[in-house]
């Protein structure tokens, strides 16, 4: 996927159905992925099938959220493969880092995941949890955090 990031984060001038069409095949890869994370599917009832299906749904019908978030990823982080530096934060608390620029105020975490995963930014599950670790460099986190603190967006 070619970068997505404006100079605003703006992702209204993006053709969704591109976006789409990475969704299907990101999700397609990852098939417990939904705007909330990953999902656990168990026999006593963390979701359901049912469940998930809907999630993954409600997913596919907000595109721009995932490419807000991957455009937010492009333009204020620095990838890095996992196999060396271990992120600074998860998803989770990537997350909270990004809602605080975010217009509406909200990013679902796995909104952030697939955000990452649209760039080809190494992602891997934390476990059988929501999260998961992104390969971002804590230099580049430091200055977002940084950066936030000073109010400069």
């Amino acid at each position: 996927m070619e970068t997505v990031a404006t100079q605003t984060t703006d992702a209204t001038n993006v053709d969704l159905s591109l976006i789409r069409e990475r969704l299907r095949a990101i999700m397609a890869a990852h098939p417990t992925l939904c705007w909330r994370g990953f999902e656990r599917l168990t026999p006593w009832g963390d979701t359901s099938p049912r469940e998930l299906a809907q999630l993954r749904r409600e997913t596919m019908k907000r595109p721009e959220r995932v490419l807000w978030a991957a455009a937010w990823i492009d333009r204020w982080l620095e990838p890095v493969d996992l196999g060396g530096e271990r992120p600074l934060m998860s998803s989770y608390g990537l997350k909270h880092l990004a809602e605080l620029e975010h217009p509406g105020g909200y990013v679902g975490n796995g909104e952030l995941i697939l955000g990452a995963l649209a760039l080809g930014w190494p992602v891997e599950r934390i476990e059988d949890g929501p999260n998961a670790w992104i390969g971002v460099s804590v230099r580049s986190v430091k200055a977002v955090q940084k950066r936030l603190r000073r109010g400069a967006a």
